[in-house]
């Protein structure tokens, strides 16, 4: 899974585009790109480590996870998006349904599965609401 935020190695015309935008010689332009990289690495750990605490303690405490929408948007890593409500209401029960009975390593593990199914729900959603409203 890629770190939502962090970015690939631009081509070589770009990383000149890049470094003249920062106003940094080219030769820099890795070194920028690591540090870039390290600060949402960091913000994510961050992210999980107050996630891991929170799943459990709710564990612990026999109460059942509940988990915000734009706590389940970041662990996607699609933040950005927009859902419509019944989408939004799909991915918050499905994914604190996979977190109560799975943990987050799992959750890394078939991350990209998980997504592939859920591109899958949106689209038929999205195909039947536009059926329903025609």
């Amino acid at each position: 899974m890629r770190v939502p935020g962090t970015i690939e190695k631009h081509d070589p015309e770009h990383q000149a585009h890049v470094c003249r935008f920062l106003g940094i010689p080219l030769h820099e332009y890795e070194d920028w790109l690591a540090c870039y990289n390290i600060i949402h690495w960091r913000r994510f750990n961050n992210f999980l480590m107050e996630l891991r605490d929170k799943i459990e303690e709710c564990k612990r405490n026999k109460d059942q996870l509940c988990l915000t929408l734009n706590e389940t948007l970041r662990l996607y890593g699609i933040e950005d998006r927009i859902l419509n409500p019944i989408q939004e209401e799909h991915l918050l029960e499905l994914t604190n349904r996979i977190l109560d009975e799975h943990d987050l390593n799992w959750f890394f593990e078939n991350h990209e599965r998980i997504i592939e199914e859920l591109e899958e729900t949106f689209e038929k959603q999205s195909y039947e609401q536009h059926q329903g409203s025609a």
